[in-house]
């Protein structure tokens, strides 16, 4: 616990992506941050992102792992992941209760972290993240370019 000012701070150390170390060695990973068509998420009508984001579902192998994931922060603070995967005879439904004042960025790390755990402990095929959020993303793809690592599974 840290003391700053007359306020306490509880802060927890923790490490985005344990499941996967550094001596990981996976075959490859694709990154994906555009829809079939190129459209902005706050300027566009949410039927058409709908309507694109489904045109990538349908694209994907069927013998794929389709994972959801979601953060989110209320306006008082509270944070939350979501992960959500629907394979044959086994729904997949985790909430994630995250610190208060966890930014939504970091709340869509810890739900695509989530994801991993659970996709790489329970499914070897392809694997499939889909995540609403761009920017996470771009930091998964410059922590693999940091690392040198090959990726085997597919991120959306």
């Amino acid at each position: 616990m840290r003391k700053h000012g007359f306020m306490d701070f509880n802060v927890y150390t923790s490490t985005p992506f344990s499941c996967i170390s550094p001596i990981d060695s996976f075959n490859h990973v694709e990154f994906r941050e555009e829809l079939l068509t190129s459209t902005h998420k706050h300027s566009s009508h949410p039927e058409l992102l709908r309507q694109l984001a489904l045109e990538v579902i349908n694209d994907i192998p069927d013998q794929a792992l389709i994972v959801y994931t979601d953060g989110s922060r209320s306006d008082t603070g509270r944070a939350g992941s979501g992960i959500f995967s629907n394979t044959p005879g086994n729904d997949i439904k985790i909430s994630i209760r995250n610190s208060d004042h966890c930014s939504i960025f970091r709340s869509e790390l810890i739900a695509i972290s989530g994801a991993l755990d659970h996709a790489l402990n329970s499914y070897k095929d392809r694997i499939w993240i889909l995540t609403d959020s761009r920017n996470s993303i771009q930091y998964l793809k410059k922590l693999a370019k940091n690392y040198g690592q090959y990726w085997s599974r597919y991120f959306i």
